[in-house]
C-alpha cells in the first residue's frame, strides 16, 4: 500500500511538473507575473475552499475506521461476556456453543466477505437470536441471578449494536458527489498555481509538483481510509480470534 501511494503520488507530481514546464516554455514568467495578484486572491479562495472540504472528509472517514475498530472490539468483548454468563449457569453448555459457533462464523464467514465488500449472511444474527433465546429461557431462582441475567440482556443488546455499526461501516462509503467535489478542487487548485509567475523555471515547476504531490498523498490517505474492513490497513479478525483461542477448551 505504500508502495502504491508513493507510486500514484509520484505519477501525479510528475504529470503537474510536466504541464508547469511547458506553461513556462510556452508562456514565459514575465508574462504570467501581471496574473499574480488576481491568481492569489482566486488560489486564497479555492485553497481555503478546499481545505475545508478536504478537513471535513478527512475527519468523517477516520472517525468510520475509528468506530469500526472499537465496535469490533466491543463485539469481541460481549461476546466474552456472554460466555462467562454459560459457564455461571449449570445447563449453560448450548449458550457457550453458541458463542464459540457466533466467533467461528465472523472470523470464517463474514471477514472474508467483509475484505471483499460482499453481503453478510444472516447466520451470525440468528445465532445472536438463538443466544438471547437461551438467556430468557433461563428461570432465574434468586434476586442476584435476576440481576445477573439483566445485565447479560443488556451485554445481548451491546453484542447486536456493535455487529450492526461493524457491517455499517464496512459498506459506508463517500458519496460519488463528495469523491467528485474533492478531485475537482485538488485540479483546480493545481490548475490555479499555473497561473502564478515565479522567477525561475526550476522554482516554478517545483512549486507546483510539491502542491500536486500532497493534493495527491491527502487523497490517497482518504481513499485507502474510506472503507476500513478493505483498504489500508484492514482492520483484521485477530480479536475473534483471541477470542476463540480463549474459548476452545
Amino acid at each position: 500500500m505504500v508502495l502504491i501511494g508513493a507510486g500514484c503520488t509520484g505519477a501525479v507530481a510528475a504529470i503537474a511538473m510536466v504541464a508547469a514546464w511547458l506553461v513556462d516554455r510556452w508562456v514565459p514568467a514575465a508574462r504570467r507575473e501581471a496574473n499574480n495578484e488576481v491568481a492569489g486572491m482566486l488560489f486564497s479562495i479555492i485553497g481555503v475552499v478546499y481545505a475545508i472540504l478536504l478537513t471535513f472528509v478527512t475527519i468523517a472517514v477516520w472517525e468510520t475506521s475509528s468506530a469500526a475498530e472499537d465496535s469490533t472490539r466491543n463485539e469481541a468483548h460481549a461476546l466474552l461476556e456472554v460466555n462467562r454468563y454459560g459457564v455461571e449457569l449449570a445447563d449453560g453448555g448450548n449458550l457457550q456453543a453458541l458463542v464459540r459457533r457466533y466467533a467461528t462464523v465472523v472470523i470464517g464467514d463474514e471477514w472474508p466477505r467483509l475484505q471483499a465488500g460482499e453481503d453478510i449472511s444472516g447466520d451470525g444474527a440468528r445465532l445472536i437470536d438463538a443466544m438471547w433465546a437461551g438467556v430468557d429461557g433461563h428461570e432465574a431462582a434468586t434476586d442476584s441471578a435476576v440481576l445477573r441475567q439483566a445485565e447479560v440482556r443488556a451485554v445481548l443488546r451491546e453484542l447486536g449494536e456493535a455487529r450492526e455499526v461493524r457491517l455499517s461501516t464496512a459498506t459506508s462509503g463517500l458519496p460519488v458527489t463528495i469523491w467528485g467535489a474533492l478531485i475537482a478542487s485538488s485540479v483546480l487548485v493545481v490548475v490555479n498555481s499555473l497561473l502564478f509567475g515565479v522567477p525561475g523555471r526550476g522554482s516554478y515547476v517545483a512549486m507546483v509538483g510539491i502542491l500536486a504531490a500532497v493534493s495527491a498523498l491527502l487523497l490517497y490517505t482518504v481513499y485507502q481510509l474510506e472503507f476500513p474492513f478493505q483498504r489500508g490497513e484492514q482492520i483484521g479478525p485477530d480479536v475473534f480470534d483471541g477470542v476463540l483461542h480463549l474459548l476452545t477448551p
